[in-house]
């Protein structure tokens, strides 16, 4: 994330996955970079970037070294749940826009084309839309989203590392853990969520527009539910987790009022089923 984060703020977002409270009071900076330590011989997650492989790459590898991309989320992840060992993750060139979870390395891969294409969407989006546009904007947007997709990964880790159960999706699942994470972070997270939300929005119509690659066929047997839906999903789990702050979310270009009715009961048995499922490897 992009904030630095107390003891205070972790041990409140802590509390609010046990007990499925509303979100906790944070600062504005990064998150817990090295303030919540794990104790003496934890495991945690171990940020390491590779030297990007090509030149295209090396303004994606700069931003995500200048942000702290990758030692802020490790230390935020560290400091929520006890891990059987480290998990490293990484910052490479992977050839393909991507950010996984590898089951036979158990680590969480951020490939520098992820940041590429990131930036390319939300700069395209802003000029389709006649938006002012900066590079810090632009950025910072890449970050939430990103931010957003790291969680989402961190689910099918945590899914495999604790051999939980996932009824249904495993991506669903995975997509569920990131809004319960970032809604409960407070206002910068839930902005972050609206960045990934976003993000799914703009991919849906690339491959609209057929500027995806893959056909019609393959997006309905895919892993992953079609990137439209899981927009309106995040935007679901946001009102319902906020009705009153996210009303705007609801109607003429969000979320069909007959959706929303629902989302408050969709967003607590979200948290709820990851509050269970973690509880027992909560810090």
């Amino acid at each position: 994330m992009n904030r630095k984060r107390t003891a205070a703020a972790v041990g409140a977002l802590t509390l609010a996955l046990m007990s499925t409270s509303c979100a906790s009071e944070t600062n504005e900076v990064h998150p817990a970079q090295g303030e919540v330590a794990a104790q003496k011989d934890d495991h945690r997650f171990v940020p390491d970037y590779e030297k990007a492989e090509k030149r295209t790459d090396w303004s994606a590898e700069k931003l995500m070294r200048d942000a702290g991309f990758l030692e802020d989320l490790s230390a935020y992840a560290t400091s929520l749940v006890k891990l059987p060992q480290d998990i490293p993750v990484g910052g490479i060139s992977c050839g393909e826009p991507n950010l996984y979870w590898t089951s036979k390395e158990k680590a969480i891969i951020a490939c520098y084309e992820e940041v590429t294409e990131m930036r390319e969407l939300f700069r395209a989006s802003d000029k389709a839309d006649h938006r002012p546009s900066s590079s810090s904007s632009v950025d910072g947007r890449v970050i939430g989203a990103m931010s957003g997709m790291f969680f989402h990964e961190l689910g099918h880790g945590l899914i495999h590392l604790y051999d939980l159960p996932a009824v249904g999706k495993e991506e669903d699942d995975a997509d569920q853990l990131a809004a319960v994470v970032l809604i409960n972070d407070g206002k910068q997270g839930q902005e972050y969520l609206m960045d990934m939300a976003e993000a799914f929005r703009l991919l849906g119509i690339v491959e609209k527009l057929g500027g995806g690659d893959k056909n019609q066929e393959s997006e309905y047997a895919d892993v992953h539910s079609l990137n439209e839906q899981r927009y309106y999903n995040l935007l679901c789990y946001q009102y319902g987790a906020h009705p009153e702050q996210y009303k705007s979310l609801v109607g003429k270009g969000g979320l069909p009022k007959e959706r929303a009715e629902d989302c408050p009961d969709e967003w607590k048995q979200a948290e709820s089923a990851w509050t269970r499922l973690l509880k027992p490897h909560l810090r």
